[in-house]
């Protein structure tokens, strides 16, 4: 029997931090969790062009995972019921912008959201700070 893909509104997208605060000079690990809510296993892309983690302070976004570099390829994963599947990405602490544009600098302490997009899908926001 085939494996569907996912429809819209099986997948729960989550953002995650691998702990809640950092020293300043730390490279957090991030990540995006992935969980199919619908009633059977289903199919979806989880390589890098379709998993985006954006960091914002405040209003102001500070670093993306696509700015700089987007790995090609797909990732076709098949996710079992109520079984979350995670992709974590090692930040910098470096701001960015969109098309690497700009001088990347190192981000001040402070309280930062963490917002996880899959196939631009909006996930729900954490956040985690630097100290």
């Amino acid at each position: 029997m085939a494996i569907l893909q996912c429809a819209a509104g099986t997948l729960a997208i989550t953002a995650g931090s691998q702990a809640p605060s950092y020293p300043l000079a730390a490279q957090p690990v991030l990540f995006i969790q992935v969980t199919n809510i619908g009633k059977v296993p289903c199919s979806t892309d989880l390589a890098d062009p379709q998993i985006e983690l954006l960091v914002y302070n405040g209003e102001s976004r500070v670093w993306g995972s696509h700015d700089c570099a987007v790995s090609p390829g797909s990732s076709i994963e098949t996710l079992a019921v109520n079984t979350p599947v995670a992709r974590s990405i090692i930040w910098s602490g470096m701001s960015s912008q969109p098309n690497c544009a700009g001088v990347r600098q190192h981000v001040q302490a402070g309280t930062y959201t963490l917002h996880a997009k899959l196939a631009g899908v909006d996930g729900t926001t954490i956040t985690f700070s630097l100290t």
